[in-house]
């Protein structure tokens, strides 16, 4: 059974590309999500560390970022945190194998907007990533698939 948490922010995205971060360390992972996001007209950057991600979020701006919970020397409430400090607000969709040991924490984090267990469906993720990118009104949800 797939948990996925909601919390969209209601920002509207304007016209420009709509650019996404892929953070994994299971390369595995990080290409199917790229050639999936990459399909439906996404600019993806991907990353496979937390120091990487902070860095091309120094040097790029991202409309979401998909980012694994566990990463090699930071996890990912780590990188939330640091970039959180220099001003970087992008919302991030958390994916973990293990939901039900961070997801307190993850509600309690403004930048995640959703909580993504593994493995997960292709559906599910452009169900998250696209109430993300493209909702106008603020929702919450928890749903179980």
């Amino acid at each position: 059974m797939s948990y996925i948490y909601v919390r969209n922010k209601g920002e509207y995205k304007g016209m420009h590309e709509k650019r996404v971060m892929i953070v994994d360390d299971d390369v595995g992972i990080v290409f199917l999500l790229k050639e999936l996001l990459s399909s439906k007209g996404y600019g993806v950057s991907t990353a496979s560390t937390g120091d990487e991600t902070i860095k091309l979020m120094k040097e790029e701006s991202y409309d979401l970022i998909l980012m694994d919970f566990q990463l090699p020397m930071k996890n990912g409430l780590e990188v939330i945190a640091e970039t959180s400090e220099i001003g970087i607000n992008t919302p991030v969709i958390m994916m973990t194998g293990m939901p039900e040991k961070i997801e307190t924490v993850v509600k309690e984090v403004d930048r995640i907007v959703g909580l993504l267990q593994k493995p997960f469906d292709i559906f599910n993720v452009m169900q998250l990533v696209e109430e993300n990118m493209n909702s106008i009104e603020p929702k919450r949800k928890i749903s179980q698939f």
